[in-house]
């Protein structure tokens, strides 16, 4: 029973991931018309960053599900928000912002997020494969 839940929310993450690129291809075309209709184009991006932001948070409650409270978790779940961030800083850099100032600094918050998100990836699977380990681990490995 587990597995065929399992399974079906997979398939459900795939095919909303799917439709999400399907509309951003849709998003690009209308946007290259001759005459393009920016309402549309607004609304299609809407509903794109919309199903990023409901996957990523999806994700979010499936690690919680799964993982044991541990540092491992709250790294996922760290970077699942830093993922957001990025999201969130994408609309206001290319559909917001106007100014050059605002321009400016959602350029540079673009790398808190494009820095941390591998940075924590790695750090969390050294810790899971117990590859990194704190000096408290260390001392309680030589106690044993």
């Amino acid at each position: 029973m587990e597995a065929k839940r399992q399974n079906r929310n997979t398939l459900l993450f795939v095919g909303f991931f799917l439709l999400a690129g399907i509309l951003h291809v849709v998003e690009n075309h209308c946007h290259n018309l001759p005459s393009p209709d920016y309402s549309a184009v607004t609304i299609l991006f809407l509903v794109i960053f919309m199903i990023y932001t409901a996957l990523l948070i999806f994700w979010i409650q499936s690690v919680r599900i799964r993982f044991l409270p541990s540092r491992e978790r709250s790294y996922m779940i760290w970077i699942m928000l830093l993922m957001i961030l990025y999201l969130c800083l994408r609309v206001f850099r290319y559909r917001i912002a106007s100014s050059a100032a605002a321009l400016r600094l959602s350029w540079y918050a673009y790398y808190v997020p494009l820095m941390l998100v591998p940075a924590l990836f790695l750090y969390g699977g050294g810790t899971l494969s117990g590859i990194l380990l704190s000096e408290r681990d260390v001392k309680n490995r030589r106690k044993t």
